[in-house]
């Protein structure tokens, strides 16, 4: 991400508030700008001293295994050369020769089973072939039958300024589907990228790790709508069930609802009676604030290259009129919330007032709805990027976790939180979940990146910046993190300094000079 911060760059990896970094310095007139890259000592401490962490490592490579076939091969050596070489009156030094080569290579034999593994490849390197199972994982033959992607619904409306009506039946539908902790359902920044053209569903299904595929069409005449929607099979291809829905605008949030269960029972999703009662809540009954918070949130987004100051202002005043058209809408004051701390932590606006924006709206979304999976998370923020308070952000993330399971925010939001305490394994498996739900997300990418990179998982960093450069090819960001793995891995400039060259002079995302952020 990026922050102002004068006329240079910074590294703001969020560092670990006792961490003592390492910092190279970077810098290239042709591309008007300075990368900072620090390693926070703190991680690599944690990550190297784990004793579960890596006696599971020693397991997984496959050390112990070659332990013990060494030690099981050089004791019959041994007895061979103390019986056989007596017979050909070898000399007793040939024995003790043997048995000093032996100890001596065992270290040798240890460190390549750490190293390498024998595939039907050949001999290849562990590292490589443990990132290639993870990037695998959301492959087809880890697809779970209860999973789905709903894709942006087309807007068949005469009048194109209804476009936001079609992304609102859309996104209720998701959020309905996201209460849903027996589904797993894409999050809508990955399906999003599907939205136009031809598209192969299997192709598309197999890209997101899903086993079904909902498409439809919206279209708003007047007071009345028309939705219709087919779910797919992702892997035949064949059509499970269609169905078209008229009704009057007023009961355009049941019919979404209606949609959302037709869904639940064709995958056989269980559902607890929390899940089937929130199911049917929606956010606000007037359509039209419902659209303004749509255009707001379109605006909260990071895409690899910077996070703008002018959008967030946008967006809040969007929230304003959503607010004043419905009071009650507590999705739109949580949205509001998360604003104002993303504008004081990044650095636009450090001041007190700022904050007493991002609290007084989260409150008022947790007194309006205290059960809102969202009004948590907006709370979670607060602390979080407000006070450094991780032990209140965790407690608020782990209500919103219970709320809405498969929010990808929520998820990263964990993630972020166990890394800044040192719990690596536990932010490793948050943002992997974000990932399996939100494959093609770069901020999901990136902080996968950061991770990895700070547990001097090489292989693994590098797979996730190879997930985001197709979604993205000229994320300046993801571009530098690449050649910065060679900084990281060898400690040569080079590569890295070559790709700052072609990062354009006028490279200035959001009006701030850019901000790599490499933990």
């Amino acid at each position: 991400m990026c922050r102002r911060e004068g006329h240079c760059v910074g590294c703001v990896a969020n560092p670990l508030p006792d961490a003592s970094p390492l910092i190279f310095h970077l810098s290239c007139p042709h591309a008007n700008a300075r990368i900072y890259l620090r390693t926070s000592g703190i991680a690599i401490t944690n990550a190297g001293l784990n004793p579960k962490n890596f006696f599971a490592e020693l397991k997984r490579r496959k050390v112990y295994r070659v332990a013990a076939a060494y030690a099981v091969a050089s004791w019959l050596l041994i007895q061979i050369a103390t019986q056989v070489f007596p017979f050909f009156e070898i000399p007793n030094w040939a024995v003790r020769l043997v048995v000093l080569v032996l100890c001596l290579g065992f270290p040798i034999a240890v460190i390549l089973a750490w190293i390498f593994d024998i595939t039907p490849q050949g001999i290849r390197k562990t590292d490589e072939i443990g990132a290639e199972q993870k990037r695998t994982s959301v492959g087809e033959t880890q697809i779970r039958q209860k999973s789905i992607a709903v894709l942006p619904f087309q807007n068949l409306s005469d009048n194109k300024e209804n476009e936001y009506f079609a992304a609102g039946v859309h996104d209720d539908i998701l959020s309905s589907l996201a209460k849903v902790a027996d589904l797993k359902v894409i999050s809508r920044t990955s399906v999003q990228q599907f939205k136009s053209g031809s598209q192969n569903l299997r192709e598309i299904g197999a890209a997101l790790g899903v086993a079904h595929i909902l498409e439809g069409t919206a279209r708003r005449v007047g007071n009345r709508v028309r939705v219709n929607a087919q779910l797919i099979d992702a892997c035949t291809d064949g059509n499970i069930w269609s169905e078209t829905f008229d009704r009057e605008i007023t009961d355009l949030f049941a019919l979404q609802s209606e949609l959302a269960e037709r869904i639940t029972q064709s995958l056989r999703a269980n559902l607890s009676p929390r899940e089937k009662t929130s199911m049917q809540a929606h956010p606000t009954r007037d359509i039209d604030a419902y659209e303004l918070y749509l255009r707001a949130r379109g605006l909260f987004h990071w895409a690899g290259s910077g996070y703008s100051h002018d959008k967030g202002a946008e967006a809040l005043h969007l929230i304003k009129e959503a607010i004043l058209r419905d009071p009650q809408f507590a999705l739109a004051y949580a949205l509001g919330s998360r604003l104002h701390s993303e504008l004081f932590f990044f650095g636009y606006d450090k001041t007190r007032a700022r904050l007493e924006q991002a609290k007084a709206a989260a409150e008022t979304a947790f007194r309006l709805q205290p059960d809102l999976g969202e009004a948590h998370l907006a709370n979670a923020f607060y602390y979080y990027y407000g006070f450094r308070r991780y032990d209140l952000a965790r407690a608020h993330v782990a209500a919103a976790v219970r709320a809405i399971p498969n929010s990808v925010d929520v998820l990263v939001a964990a993630g972020a939180i166990a890394r800044r305490e040192g719990q690596w394994s536990e932010a490793v498996s948050n943002f992997e979940r974000a990932r399996e739900r939100d494959p093609r997300s770069l901020s999901v990418l990136w902080n996968l990146f950061e991770t990895y990179l700070a547990l001097h998982q090489y292989a693994e960093a590098e797979a996730a910046i190879g997930d985001a450069l197709p979604v993205s090819p000229s994320a300046h960001f993801f571009m530098l993190a690449r050649r910065s793995l060679d900084l990281y891995r060898t400690g040569e400039t080079a590569p890295l300094r070559s790709a700052l060259r072609q990062v354009p002079s006028h490279f200035d995302p959001g009006g701030a000079v850019t901000t790599i952020a490499l933990r």
